[in-house]
């Protein structure tokens, strides 16, 4: 038994998220789905950009660049959701806003 209490009686990070999104009311739930899915697609996008660099553009290649590139491409991706995007989060958004209000009546 550890005396940190870290491990004992600590809930999962999956439960703590899951608490989370029990306080949270629908339409922040809804934008942050939707927000999550406009970062997915710009990671896709980004993803295909960086695929055409040469290695040597941004370092000397191997397992750690692409580990790197990657993790770059996923901050981008999020980054750039986060300010706004291409507007597809806020099409997604009002699509589930519209799906939910149907669901309801």
């Amino acid at each position: 038994m550890s005396n940190f209490g870290i491990l004992s009686g600590s809930p999962s990070p999956h439960r703590l998220q899951e608490t989370m999104y029990q306080k949270t009311d629908p339409k922040t739930k809804m934008k942050a789905t939707a927000e999550n899915f406009e970062a997915t697609y710009l990671n896709t996008m980004f993803s295909q950009m960086f695929a055409g660099l040469d290695h040597d553009a941004i370092g000397e290649g191997g397992q750690a660049e692409e580990t790197w590139r990657s993790m770059l491409v996923n901050e981008y991706s999020k980054s750039v959701a986060k300010a706004g995007g291409i507007g597809l989060a806020k099409e997604v958004y009002h699509e589930l806003v519209r799906l939910q209000e149907r669901r309801v009546q």
